[in-house]
């Protein structure tokens, strides 16, 4: 339940073979918990549908240009500012635990 999927990537349950032809059994208790945490947890403002993967996007704009033998410039917003350098603090880490 901790796990956001973009709209596109969901799937009605019918339509993925391994879950097969049979209705899952559910526990009556099982069921009502699972609604009262939806209703709990609930944000009547959310909506799915204003998220969208620029990842993906990106990616199928590249392999298109690809097809066509084109080359491809990004649109997507570059990252500003420098990166942190984890390493260093891991290696730090690393070092205080082995003393």
């Amino acid at each position: 339940m901790h796990v956001l999927n973009y709209l596109d990537e969901m799937k009605p349950i019918d339509e993925i073979p391994e879950m097969g032809n049979t209705k899952a059994k559910l526990d009556p208790q099982e069921l009502s918990l699972g609604k009262i945490l939806v209703q709990k947890y609930r944000n009547k403002e959310f909506d799915i549908g204003d998220y969208s993967d620029t990842y993906v996007q990106e990616l199928r704009k590249l392999i298109d240009a690809k097809m066509k033998g084109k080359t491809f410039v990004s649109t997507a917003p570059k990252e500003k500012g420098p990166t942190k350098d984890l390493l260093q603090p891991l290696k730090a880490s690393i070092e205080t635990k082995k003393k």
